[in-house]
């Protein structure tokens, strides 16, 4: 039976017509955002953001996902139109101790992190675990990027850039090879026992 003659039939959802289109959209966002992270999706077309958030505000097992990052959590934001990006450890009191351009450790408010000249999008991304919802944060890491505060580095946009400052903090080797979000973003899941799902802080 097509789409339209099972929507004049009553043939969708557990409530026929109009009602059961929207239980049956929502179902269906439901089954594919299972194992899928926030950021994953979020270039999705047409389906409208809030029946996403819908799926996205309860870990798997039903607990609500942590609003804000934990001490030591690898945070970045989007630069231009999402066509870059910008990493750092997340040190607590809003604060996020991050590699410059030019170089140079420091630690910065939110807003330092991402006022850059081509960001569209000041939201901020943070690691939470996908059972408990839980923050995920690496103390080790926090205090890493605290001793290097003040250091600086041979800056390179792509041999050696935030992303390889960031992943050092997790890891302890700053000459590492993770120099692309998507890297940082796989290190941070090997680094972490259990599922990794990345949110949105709207924290402005």
């Amino acid at each position: 039976m097509g789409f339209w003659n099972r929507l004049a039939n009553g043939g969708l959802g557990n409530s026929g017509g109009i009602k059961g289109l929207f239980e049956e959209v929502s179902e269906n966002v439901s089954k594919a955002t299972k194992n899928i992270s926030a950021d994953s999706f979020k270039y999705t077309t047409g389906i409208p953001p809030q029946v996403i958030e819908k799926h996205l505000s309860k870990s798997k097992d039903g607990h609500k996902f942590a609003s804000s990052p934990a001490y030591g959590a690898v945070v970045y934001c989007e630069l231009g139109f999402g066509t870059m990006d910008h990493s750092g450890i997340y040190v607590g009191g809003n604060q996020i101790i991050h590699l410059e351009g030019k170089g140079k450790i420091r630690r910065v408010g939110l807003k330092g992190f991402t006022n850059h000249i081509t960001t569209f999008n000041p939201e901020i991304w943070f690691p939470c675990d996908a059972d408990t919802g839980h923050a995920i944060g690496f103390n080790y890491a926090g205090d890493r990027a605290n001793q290097m505060l003040g250091n600086s580095r041979d800056y390179n946009l792509i041999m050696d850039n935030c992303h390889q400052f960031t992943s050092g903090c997790v890891t302890g080797d700053f000459e590492n090879a993770d120099n692309f979000r998507w890297t940082l973003k796989h290190t941070v899941e090997q680094e972490y026992i259990g599922d990794v799902i990345w949110r949105q802080w709207k924290w402005f």
